[in-house]
Order: structure tokens, then sequence, then C-alpha cells
């Protein structure tokens, strides 16, 4: 499999300093039998021109630690970035996972793939066949239209000048890439009470979660913001900044349906003092902004910003440069993913007890926030630099993120 586009080509070259590995995992009754398991990976494998798996490996310590050592173990060269494993729980019940370099796949394509797995280790897909998977090998321009330098730098300086007064969180071993990692369960009610809010404040969602993220990052961030000094002719960096992954197969030329590969971009959003702000007006500034970038397409246009950034990467010599390229030119202080599978095969059938996502921290963002909605179940995985964040900080930071969200019923 080769990249297919600029920003997989991007993403592998990040691989090539360290893992930049994403973990999925399906939660399903009964002891695991990893022989079974290997064996119903083997024909959506095929499909995809990949081998099968010659082992699945049972994690032997416990499900944090087991997330930890997936995220933190890098691909042999030359070997199928895709592993694995199982994780037996206290209850009778296990989790199957896979772990993937980023590269290769987004998650709808991965979701499309353990589905298929799946089915073929239960036997409890009652519906037609599904499709054989197929490697999406359609160039960019015909999926999206054409990209020319002169629009991606533009672009670029657009996003240059947005960041000048985003604030930098230090990095101090750059090349350091260990990740920890979070997982918190909300209460029963939680996201209920979140989609009310949402429809009240005419924004969605996922404006609600990055809002609450804005305001803990911002807390966290406030005395030291309020330090800095502008250098020589360049403004004060004080404002929150933080990256957003949107899907972008809604835009492309033609159905993408039962396609494996990486095709979603991002936009990041910027505010001033979002930690004085409450969260539902919060909610709505971002909603008002984020309505904005979708409805005229940016999410695209940052999508093609990835020819520059290639171009960038290879005029960087030392690997330290290359980690912070993205951090020098648009600094981050988190980044957030949130996906609602309510209505995928997961939500529908009712056939799996949990599905979780855990994304990668990597060089682009020193903390990252899945957020998982099925049916009225949300969960909130979280990946953290080791560097940057101590254990102790990460676990505030997710508790306090949930404890905000929870919090919005007394709104």
């Amino acid at each position: 499999m080769k990249p297919q586009n600029d920003f997989q080509s991007l993403m592998r070259k990040w691989s090539s300093l360290g893992p930049y590995n994403v973990v999925h995992l399906v939660r399903i009754s009964g002891e695991a039998n990893p022989g079974r398991w290997r064996e119903s990976a083997i024909q959506p494998l095929q499909e995809l021109g990949f081998e099968a798996p010659r082992m699945i490996e049972t994690k032997q310590v416990g499900f944090n630690a087991s997330i930890e050592e997936e995220l933190n173990q890098p691909f042999a060269k030359g070997e199928i970035p895709l592993r694995f494993f199982t994780i037996a729980n206290s209850d009778d019940t296990h989790w199957f996972g896979v772990t993937y370099d980023h590269w290769i796949a987004d998650c709808q394509s991965i979701r499309s793939l353990m589905r298929r797995i799946f089915f073929n280790y239960t036997g409890s897909d009652s519906g037609s066949p599904l499709p054989p998977l197929r490697i999406c090998e359609t160039p960019f321009r015909e999926l999206f239209g054409e990209t020319n330098w002169i629009s991606s730098a533009i672009e670029c300086i657009r996003q240059y000048l947005g960041h000048l007064r985003a604030f930098r969180i230090g990095i101090p071993e750059p090349l350091d890439f260990k990740s920890g990692f979070q997982l918190r369960q909300f209460p029963d009610g939680s996201i209920h009470r979140i989609y009310q809010l949402a429809k009240e404040n005419r924004c969605t969602v996922n404006d609600l979660f990055l809002a609450a993220v804005a305001q803990t990052m911002g807390d966290l961030t406030a005395a030291e913001r309020a330090k800095k000094r502008s250098r020589f002719l360049l403004p004060v960096r004080n404002r929150v900044a933080l990256s957003v992954v949107v899907d972008i197969r809604s835009l492309a030329r033609r159905s993408m349906e039962g396609e494996f590969g990486l095709v979603f971009s991002y936009f990041n959003s910027v505010t001033d003092a979002p930690e004085s702000v409450p969260l539902p007006e919060l909610a709505a500034r971002i909603g008002t902004r984020t309505h904005s970038i979708k409805s005229r397409r940016r999410t695209l246009r940052f999508f093609r910003t990835f020819k520059i950034a290639n171009a960038w990467w290879d005029a960087c010599r030392k690997p330290w440069r290359k980690a912070l390229m993205f951090h020098r030119v648009l600094p981050v202080l988190g980044g957030i993913s949130n996906v609602n599978l309510t209505d995928s095969w997961i939500g529908r059938e009712q056939c799996a007890l949990d599905y979780l996502r855990v994304s990668p921290a990597g060089p682009i963002v020193p903390i990252v926030f899945a957020f998982t909605t099925n049916g009225g179940r949300l969960t909130l995985c979280v990946t953290y630099r080791k560097t940057v964040f101590s254990s102790e900080q990460a676990a505030v930071i997710t508790d306090e993120v949930v404890r905000r969200l929870d919090s919005i019923g007394a709104h």
C-alpha cells in the first residue's frame, strides 16, 4: 500500500520519527479465542491485499498498560502496519483490538474492517454479505478537485497569521514521543443533557466538546499565558488554539463507501481567554465559527496545505526540527476527535458491548481527546505526550473535561 495523497505522505514521514499509532477496540461477551479471531481476520485482510496476522497476542497486563504498550510500540520496517490483540476483563468479557499506523487508514476505514472481522468471529450478521473492502487508489484531485501550489501557499499563510497569538506549550524533549493514556466513561444521562444544550444554543455536540476542552486547557495555562511578553514586532501569544479532526469523505465527488484509506482533515479553533467565558456562551461562539468553516469547505482547503507541509518537512535537516515543525508554525494546546456510532453497525445492531477509539498525540499535539458516543453512552479516551504532562496532570485534565460536560444540566 502506498500513500495516495499529500497527507498520507506526510504522516508516513512522521512515523519515521516515532510511533504514530491509533487503537480501536470492541468489547464482546465471553473468553477470547485468539485463534478464532485470527481466522476471522483473514478474509477481509486478503480483500485489501494484506497478509493474515501470524498470531494475535493476548495481553497479560492491565487495560491502560496494554493500550500504552500498543501506542508506544513501533512497527518494524516492511511490516504491514496492522497489529491485533485481545485483553481479558474480570466480568467474563474481553476486548479485541487493532493497532495501526495512522498513515494507512482513517477511523471509518478501520471501523469497516473491524465490522467484517467481528461478524466473522460472532457469526451474528443477519443481513446480506458485505461488499469487499478495497484500497482507495483514486488520486486526490479526482476525488476533491485540483490542488495547486499557489492556493496551498495562500491557505498556509492564512493559517499562520491566525496562530500568531496562539500559546505554545513547552515540549522539553521533542523527540521523546512516549504516550500515556486515560479512559473515562461519562455518567448515565450526560450525553442527553449535552444534546439538549447544543440544541438550545444552536451549536453541535462537537462544539460543546471543543468548548469544554478549550476551557480546561485555558485554565491550565492561564497563569503562564498572562506572564508572556511579546518579542520584537511579534504579538503576545495569549490565545488558546485547538485542532479538530473532520471527516471530508462527504465532500468527495463520488461515494467512497467500502474504500480503505486516510481521508480526513482538520480545522483549528483559536479563542481568547476561553476559561473566562461560560460554557454555553463559548460553545455558541465556537459553533458560529465552525459552521462558517464547514459551509465554506475550508476543511478541504486545510487538507491541501499538506502539499506545502511535505516540502517544509523535506527542507528540515535535523529530526528535532521536523518534530517541532507544526508546533512552531501552528501551535495548539490539544486536539479533539468526535465520532457518534449510534447509527453505525455498532449502535444499530447492538451486537457489541462497547467500542473505543484511542487517537495518537505524536508530533502534532501534546494531548488528544477522543470522544465516542454510542446510544446513551459517552466515552472519552485521552492520549498525551509524557514529556509534556505527567500521568497525574493528565488525569486532572481528563477529569476536568468530564466534570465541565457532566455539569451541563446545572446551567
